[in-house]
């Protein structure tokens, strides 16, 4: 064991903040072996994320990435790939190949590994499944070490190190590296952060290099998830929040033009194979492919979204008031960094809570705030750095709270899955009843309100008309008994895509067949009937 003298060495040497990344990624690979979710059937490949990865076992084993084979082998594949047909009488994905992109290493790792392993080398064995988490926590160190690299341009080691422990282990972001680690949210976190350094070092030094770089990440920034598109205008506006340095801005941004024509051809090179596909699948070079799902700009939920029991970022993920707080705090020390910074950010908020389902389905909190997470890194970081330049008494009480926020998440996701916590139904009285519980209650269920997916989608609030769905007219009718009335139901909610959806959703987070959990939602709806909660 070291002495006390020798950590205090290492910590000199290695730096506070660059061990601050190492514990969180071995806090977050502890804890990934702890759930072992590799080796459970349903997990790691499911939900959205098989919209993001078939595009991997699509071509590089059966050869084919219009995913025609899946459909003419429905029965086999309807589980492993997702497609909808279009004009052209092709199929296309829904998500786009940004994903499968960054996961292409560790999947070509697997496979290689996978037979001599003694696994199918289909894609789907537990040795392509923990290759997904493994790439997960590298892109997260990742993240992490870059984020950390351009924060130390403005604050120093220890308020650096405090704001990469509460990233890591105080936010959602520990959720979506252990529970659900190849959901996108991550994997966007780390390019952002990438982003934000990179544009630092080219603005200290502009360079060919770094302009690739530059638009090699912004171009996957947009391949990844598209809505992201609002973050790159940090590639011009960073560190120019005053008249002044606005001037200094567009003179150097003249003097090196070619530089940005450099990171814009990049961007689009990147982004060619996605239209390529689509131009293939639809006949399109750009294509909607999320059908009647939509933003609703005139109606967005910022309110709902940061502070609603449903999924509120706040609610869930309370630290980051800190960060809010650490707003004001920029705006009078780091003036330059305060407008393009709030700027991208509120617009960010804007457009993420104009969705439709602003609440973002299954989540354990707003999962899309993590994409966020690199540049409200600044302000949480600000707010630390002016606390732990205060009395040593407000020091330790901050760190102490920390603790606490880091020991709620940890638990918080802890009662996701087992079910204390609901993905996408709470209330507040099903919160409080679930406050510091293992498990959920025998009254849990009971305090949850489901939304109507239908009305949503419509433009109409979700939650307005509970119970009633108004959507679902052949759920309501007369049936000759039970068992008639729940075959109507089993069948109508297959046919709606999103409530389906969420019993996909409801079964890996519960660890249930997908027909067990379909059976379930028609007894609901049986019940209800019986109640006469739901009309005839």
């Amino acid at each position: 064991m070291l002495k006390k003298g020798a950590l205090h060495t290492l910590a000199r040497k290695a730096g506070l903040s660059r061990m601050a990344c190492w514990l969180v990624v071995a806090v977050l690979f502890y804890s990934s072996l702890e759930y072992r979710f590799w080796r459970i059937e349903g997990r790691i490949i499911a939900g959205d994320v098989v919209s993001y990865y078939q595009y991997l076992p699509a071509v590089l084993i059966h050869h084919d990435i219009t995913l025609e084979f899946a459909h003419r082998d429905a029965e086999r594949y309807k589980d492993r790939f997702w497609s909808a047909p279009t004009e052209t009488g092709k199929y296309v994905g829904r998500m786009t190949l940004g994903m499968s992109v960054l996961y292409a290493p560790f999947f070509l790792a697997a496979h290689g590994l996978a037979g001599p392993l003694g696994y199918e080398r289909d894609g789907f064995s537990p040795p392509y499944k923990f290759a997904l988490i493994i790439s997960c926590l590298f892109y997260v160190f990742v993240g992490l070490w870059f984020l950390r690299k351009a924060l130390l341009n403005w604050f120093s080691d220890r308020a650096t190190a405090i704001s990469i422990l509460i990233l890591g282990l105080a936010t959602n972001l520990y959720f979506y590296a252990v529970i659900e680690p190849p959901m996108s949210h991550a994997y966007s976190f780390s390019l952002i952060a990438c982003m934000i350094f990179l544009v630092i070092r080219w603005y200290a030094a502009p360079s060919v290099p770094k302009a690739i770089l530059i638009g090699l990440v912004a171009g996957l920034i947009l391949l990844v998830r598209p809505v992201n598109l609002v973050f790159l205008p940090l590639i011009l506006l960073w560190d120019a929040g005053s008249r002044p340095a606005l001037m200094e801005r567009l003179i150097l941004l003249k003097r090196n033009w070619v530089h940005l024509l450099i990171i814009m051809g990049t961007v689009f090179l990147v982004t060619v194979p996605q239209m390529l596909y689509w131009r293939m699948t639809t006949g399109h070079y750009i294509y909607y492919s999320y059908e009647k799902e939509r933003f609703f700009f005139n109606d967005p939920h910022l309110f709902r979204g940061i502070f609603s029991y449903r999924n509120g970022w706040l609610m869930y993920t309370p630290v980051m008031i800190f960060a809010l707080i650490g707003v004001f705090l920029t705006f009078k020390q780091h003036r330059r960094l305060y407008i393009p910074m709030v700027g991208v950010w509120l617009a960010f908020l804007y457009l993420t809570f104009s969705w439709w389902c602003w609440w973002y389905g299954g989540a354990f909190g707003m999962r899309t705030m993590i994409d966020a997470y690199a540049l409200l890194a600044f302000p949480l970081t600000a707010f630390t750095a002016w606390v732990m330049q205060k009395k040593r008494i407000l020091g330790s009480l901050y760190l102490t709270l920390l603790g606490l926020f880091i020991a709620l998440n940890i638990f918080q996701t802890y009662q996701y899955y087992t079910g204390a916590i609901h993905w996408g139904s709470m209330t507040r009285e099903a919160y409080w009843d679930s406050f510091l519980r293992k498990d959920p209650s025998d009254r849990f269920k009971s305090l949850l309100k489901h939304p109507d997916y239908g009305l949503a989608k419509k433009g109409i609030d979700a939650f307005s008309q509970f119970e009633k769905r108004t959507d679902l007219p052949a759920v309501l009718e007369d049936t000759a008994g039970m068992a008639a009335f729940i075959r109507q139901a089993e069948q109508t909610i297959r046919n709606d895509t999103a409530w389906f959806d969420l019993v996909r959703q409801k079964s890996v987070s519960k660890n249930k067949p997908v027909e067990e959990v379909l059976r379930e939602e028609a007894l609901w709806i049986w019940n209800k009937k019986k109640d006469n909660a739901v009309p005839k």
